[in-house]
């Protein structure tokens, strides 16, 4: 039998390839199912909904493997992320992103293996 010399540096670029995949697999998942109540439209009727909250949804690479997923581009989108999220008093939780993360989860980790297995051939 012959032995397979494996690449240190390939098998890395393989798992960060992978793991970037389902990071943006997952933004883009939790982005779909951002929720918006169609009883509070926008205060003044000429103007259109703006998503504000779906679009403040983005990932940064900490390091090669370690990325975080934030809904927040100012202080206000990020309140209003946390509220909706968990809820308040006045109004029912709404969870999009812990359920973004766990409705993804078979996904990602199918397609992780996919992808790790695509980039290392």
């Amino acid at each position: 039998m012959s032995e397979v010399k494996l690449d240190e540096a390939k098998i890395e670029r393989a798992m960060r390839g992978g793991l970037l995949h389902v990071v943006e697999l997952a933004t883009n998942n939790i982005a779909d199912i951002t929720p918006r109540d169609n009883a509070r439209m926008p205060k003044d009727p000429s103007q259109s909904v703006t998503w504000n909250l779906k679009r403040s949804i983005w990932f940064e690479e900490i390091s090669d493997f370690e990325f975080e997923i934030w809904v927040a581009q100012d202080d206000d989108a990020e309140n209003y992320a946390w509220h909706v999220e968990f809820g308040t008093p006045n109004m029912e939780a709404r969870s999009y992103l812990r359920k973004g993360i766990i409705d993804s989860a078979e996904q990602m980790t199918t397609e992780y293996a996919q992808v790790v297995q695509l980039l290392l051939r």
